[in-house]
């Protein structure tokens, strides 16, 4: 992922001037106010590097089925586009949640889940449909996945 590219929720362009770094003692975090508001709480949740967790990105095509590699047969998957055409919504799967099968879900409020987005979640990656949001032609993608199977 870009170095300042950080991998939040919602609606919008990229979450660019949110988590400007990972510092060895936490991160420092830019001036956006969904980050850094004065008398607000604001909750995050960080991930020790591990072979169970592994990041990258992937090129979407617009065709329905893209498969993406991820090294692993991950229980989470979330992925969001760097994009301001439309493929900006972050969108994350997860198993043993009681999801339709086909659906997955937004960190947006007011966003309904999508059938045509995280697809699948499979041995060594994920499926993509046709959202937008996970598979617009030409648009970069930054996914995040936990492994399912855990030491």
């Amino acid at each position: 992922m870009p170095a300042s590219f950080g991998f939040a929720g919602g609606d919008g362009e990229p979450y660019y001037d949110g988590v400007l770094s990972l510092d060895g003692d936490g991160f420092t975090v830019g001036s956006r106010g969904d980050v850094n508001n004065l008398n607000s709480t604001i909750y995050y949740v960080a991930f020790k590097g591990s072979p169970n967790f592994l990041t990258g990105h992937y090129t979407g095509t617009g065709m329905d089925g893209l498969t993406v590699p991820t090294g692993l047969s991950p229980a989470f998957v979330s992925v969001k586009g760097d994009s301001n055409l439309g493929g900006s919504r972050a969108r994350w799967r997860a198993s043993g949640l009681g999801f339709p099968d086909a659906n997955s879900a937004s960190y947006a409020v007011n966003t309904p889940d999508s059938p045509a987005a995280i697809r699948a979640l499979q041995a060594g990656g994920f499926e993509v449909g046709t959202d937008d949001d996970v598979n617009a032609a030409g648009t970069t993608y930054y996914w995040v996945a936990l492994d399912a199977q855990v030491p």
